[in-house]
């Protein structure tokens, strides 16, 4: 629908994405929400981060916090902007 709207956009104002970031994580449960140009990560698996300020996530991490990225400025969801330095890696 978005790429044949003329105007650009998708008439939905958020995307929620599920999916297992560990064994213990319900296929039915947010894994991550976007909101314009907002992502936010409340859990990650093996994969993310690296060559940016994460490191390489070795193992699936459930956030306390989630982890937000603006997508338009990072499209490779490598650099948070909140502080990723205080999170529990």
């Amino acid at each position: 629908d978005i790429l044949l709207n003329d105007a650009g956009r998708s008439k939905h104002d958020f995307l929620f994405f599920y999916g297992l970031c560990n064994s213990t994580w319900p296929r039915n449960r947010v894994s991550a929400v976007r909101h314009g140009p907002y992502k936010a990560h409340f859990c990650t698996g093996p994969g993310l981060g690296g060559k940016g300020s994460l490191p390489p996530l070795p193992k699936p991490i459930i956030w306390d916090i989630p982890l937000l990225f603006h997508v338009e400025h990072d499209p490779s969801e490598r650099f948070p902007i909140n502080d990723a330095n205080k999170m529990p890696l």
